[in-house]
């Protein structure tokens, strides 16, 4: 590499002037012509020697160019010698060997290795590491007693914080993981350890995810979990359980648990099972005084849902009476009718945020649709093909401080009739925009802010939506066939 003196001995300096002596010299007067010659020259000149610069830069720009490369082929080669001290290396022969299965499915069995490992292997590994091999451990094909007798010789998991256990698990094996991870915060379990614990074990949970198919005490994971925020239930009816078994299932203990913020409920039928039997119990038995948010999610479920005579409506009003707090509803693929919907969101005022997804399939015109004539009209503030074209005529409706509604329809139904629905959902957003603050006083309604709607199987017209597009402060999303 050069220095600055090297460099200005290999190129040629320029003989222009500085600035200052250009300066004095248009001070002194008029230049003579054999200044005037000389100047000529002296720029002559320096034109060359710029070209003799640019060709040095281009030769400097080469040299950079290697010498990047050979920098980033070093780097690989650093960090390729550096897989030499990498934590894998203390993995167990059998797990590096699935490990590396998983990676390369089709070439089965990579190595075996005979090397006796530290019994405190995954203290020392990183975070991913002891999840991945926890995941090879517990997976649910049955672990042998080998893998889970490992277990014993592992020390703490100081760096775990999201683990999923089956019911595949012994409940022992299930304790042994709960106490030795003293900062997990995120856990899918489906079935309760029945060993003693510490009344800490679970005290950093902030999300979890229940597995309730056959085993009730399940549910008892709500008990010992003081910090929970967000809870998924996932409850499977399965069709071959006899009544003695169903029965301690629908059995809950009253829960008061002031933590929880939100909840999704999943409802999964197997083996053919039309009775939802799970879900009013479980409803019945919360009281969650700072819940905001509910989603409930049918998509995975086949029979009817609020029109089976087994289920209860009122299980679920109860449990909307005592939701003072909620803010956002999603409602998925519910097999609902409009006037139980409607029933439903009078008993929820403080709700701002609305996401219904009706049924889309083929079979669509078989099931009670949700987003109807009747449902949309009852959203509206004011009808506005009836009112006087000097007033506005207000009305008492559902939902006063609704901001954000989201919908997913089905276009062989939404989108009939000259697509009406379509006209009646847009004066629906029309009569809950106001450019004033002043107006939503006035009225007693909060103004959209955001409004979405997809269609399913069809198109809507655009000169029907684009009248949302010059409402100020509003996002209208529209997502169709087009």
């Amino acid at each position: 590499m050069l220095c600055t003196a090297c460099l200005t001995e290999t190129l040629p300096r320029h003989p222009l002037h500085s600035k200052e002596d250009i300066l004095k010299t248009l001070r002194e007067g008029i230049l003579s012509s054999s200044d005037i010659f000389d100047i000529r020259k002296n720029i002559s000149d320096a034109r060359d020697i710029l070209k003799a610069y640019d060709k040095e830069i281009r030769r400097l720009e080469q040299t950079v160019a290697i010498v990047r490369s050979m920098a980033s082929h070093l780097t690989e080669r650093i960090e390729e010698t550096s897989f030499l001290l990498s934590p894998i290396r203390r993995l167990p022969g059998e797990i590096l060997a699935e490990i590396f299965k998983f990676s390369m499915p089709n070439i089965g069995s990579v190595f075996s290795c005979t090397k006796r490992p530290s019994p405190s292997f995954l203290t020392v590994c990183s975070s991913r590491w002891v999840f991945l091999s926890l995941a090879v451990l517990l997976r649910p094909s049955s672990p042998s007693t080998t893998q889970i007798g490992r277990l014993n010789t592992i020390g703490n998991f100081p760096n775990l914080r999201e683990l999923r256990l089956t019911d595949h698990l012994p409940s022992s094996t299930i304790s042994l993981i709960l106490k030795r991870s003293p900062v997990l915060t995120h856990l899918a379990i489906a079935s309760f350890p029945n060993e003693a614990r510490p009344s800490g074990t679970l005290s950093s949970i902030t999300h979890l995810e229940l597995q309730c198919g056959r085993d009730p005490t399940v549910f008892n994971v709500l008990n010992i979990c003081p910090k929970l925020v967000s809870v998924i239930f996932d409850l499977l009816h399965i069709g071959n359980l006899s009544r003695e078994q169903v029965a301690p299932l629908c059995s809950h203990p009253s829960r008061h648990i002031p933590s929880i913020k939100a909840i999704t409920i999943k409802v999964w039928d197997m083996l053919g099972e039309p009775d939802y039997y799970l879900l009013p119990s479980l409803l019945s038995s919360l009281h969650l005084p700072s819940l905001t948010s509910i989603t409930l999610d049918l998509t995975a479920a086949k029979a009817p849902f609020l029109r089976h005579a087994a289920f209860d409506p009122e299980a679920l009003r109860d449990f909307f009476k005592k939701s003072h707090a909620l803010a956002s509803l999603t409602l998925d693929a519910l097999v609902i009718n409009d006037e139980d919907t409607l029933s439903l969101l009078r008993l929820v005022p403080s709700l701002t945020k609305l996401t219904i997804h009706d049924h889309t399939s083929r079979d669509v015109v078989l099931q009670p649709i949700t987003v109807s004539r009747r449902f949309l009209q009852c959203l509206s503030s004011y009808d506005l093909d009836r009112i006087a074209q000097t007033t506005l005529t207000a009305r008492r409706l559902i939902l006063p401080k609704l901001k954000h509604l989201s919908l997913t329809v089905s276009g062989k139904t939404f989108l009939a009739q000259e697509q009406d629905l379509v006209k009646l959902f847009v004066n629906v957003v029309l009569s809950r925009w106001f450019p004033r603050r002043d107006f939503e006083q006035d009225y007693g309604v909060e103004s959209l802010k955001y409004v979405k709607l997809r269609v399913v199987n069809g198109s809507v017209g655009k000169d029907i939506w684009d009248q949302l597009k010059c409402l100020d402060g509003m996002v209208a999303i529209l997502e169709d066939s087009d």
